[in-house]
């Protein structure tokens, strides 16, 4: 659940940040339907009825 989650302010190798924002999708993105099944707070909620 993308939206339940929390992520941090992170510094790459060369001192650039990557918001946390950015960290969030991109973890999502490299999870989704590889490991897991990445939905909202809301489509679980309505998936469990």
């Amino acid at each position: 659940m993308l939206d339940a989650t929390r992520a941090f302010d992170r510094r790459t190798p060369d001192g650039a940040t990557v918001s946390a924002e950015e960290v969030a999708q991109r973890t999502a993105a490299s999870l989704h339907q590889e490991f897991c099944r990445v939905v909202s707070t809301d489509q679980l909620l309505a998936e469990l009825g």
